[in-house]
């Protein structure tokens, strides 16, 4: 989209849609539009974006760059590494910006190790001129998943088996021969 000059204006796991394949696809453009300038409907469209979601310049003076997408996508890498946890969870939505005024950053996840967590840092950076270009973080993401062959990326820790049933990927219902096993508590994503 950053190479159309489009700027999306809300980027987060609501707008993401994942096909049978597991391709993911963006949806949710009602916030987007071309160029720096935002016109009045656009700005208003940008008002309807939830706070703990937007770039700091948003916020601050409506400024929608393909930078302010960055942002949102380091906060979409923190739901998905969180299995849907909501950005900043110990945080009403106004206390936000001045938080991060003071270099307030979300703390690592527990399931998230150090590669990825410091690409969200990097798309984090409060300067929108010190944030990477989507073209940089393809190529992090590509030299990640390379690490991962040697290092883990997520810890190994996190059952997931329960969020795999509920999208459908495990049979739901164990088969009338299975041993019964008994049941587990789900396990809570702490923060270090």
């Amino acid at each position: 989209m950053s190479d159309h000059r489009l700027v999306h204006g809300d980027v987060g796991a609501r707008n993401v849609l994942i096909g049978p394949d597991l391709s993911a696809r963006v949806s949710g453009l009602g916030a987007a539009f071309g160029g720096r300038n935002p016109g009045s409907a656009a700005r208003q469209r940008a008002a309807e974006v939830p706070l703990k979601w937007q770039a700091p310049e948003r916020i601050m003076m409506q400024l929608s760059i393909d930078r302010s997408d960055v942002w949102s996508f380091g906060i979409l890498m923190y739901e998905m590494i969180t299995l849907g946890s909501p950005p900043y969870p110990e945080l009403d939505p106004q206390s936000v910006l001045p938080k991060l005024q003071r270099s307030y950053r979300m703390k690592r996840p527990y399931s998230c190790g150090g590669p990825l967590y410091d690409l969200m840092r990097y798309c984090w950076m409060w300067s929108f001129k010190d944030r990477p270009a989507f073209s940089a973080i393809l190529k992090l993401l590509d030299s990640s998943l390379h690490l991962a062959d040697t290092e883990a990326i997520c810890a190994p820790e996190l059952d997931v088996s329960e969020y795999n049933r509920q999208a459908g990927l495990v049979p739901s219902a164990p088969s009338p021969t299975a041993t019964a096993q008994p049941a587990r508590e789900p396990q809570k994503v702490e923060y270090i």
